[in-house]
């Protein structure tokens, strides 16, 4: 599996308050995300507080198509696609960084951007397939 394939499926596994596959890769201590605003709200947080943000998004949020921009063996940059519940619909484009050491991911920096658009149509995906 590849540390794309890992990440996603942690974060997909995650959601579903499952966060057997996040223990395996994400550093238990060292572990520090930051986001620019539209998760964590500017904030650094550890790998329990990043659980229960998770937890709490999942509620409205559904995680669309990830992928992977670029992977090496310190480094992983992916772009996801979400859709929140609501009235009305948003739709958010979002670029992860993931840095490893040692195969573990340290450190996670999340950008996402609001879309004024639904990124599903035209396209050969559907929402219904990631719910």
């Amino acid at each position: 599996m590849t540390k794309a394939e890992g990440a996603e499926k942690a974060w997909r596994h995650g959601f579903r308050g499952d966060f057997s596959i996040v223990d395996s890769i994400f550093h238990q201590t060292k572990f520090r995300a930051f986001d620019q605003g539209a998760i964590y709200h500017g904030l650094v947080v550890d790998l329990d507080t990043m659980k229960t943000i998770w937890l709490s998004l999942s509620e409205t949020a559904i995680l669309g198509p990830f992928r992977t921009i670029y992977e090496n063996e310190e480094f992983l940059c992916m772009h996801m696609l979400r859709k929140y519940k609501g009235n009305p619909l948003r739709f958010q484009a979002t670029i992860i960084h993931l840095k490893y050491e040692f195969d573990k991911i340290v450190h996670s920096e999340v950008i996402g951007q609001e879309l004024d658009y639904d990124p599903s149509e035209g396209q050969d995906w559907d929402w219904k397939d990631y719910e």
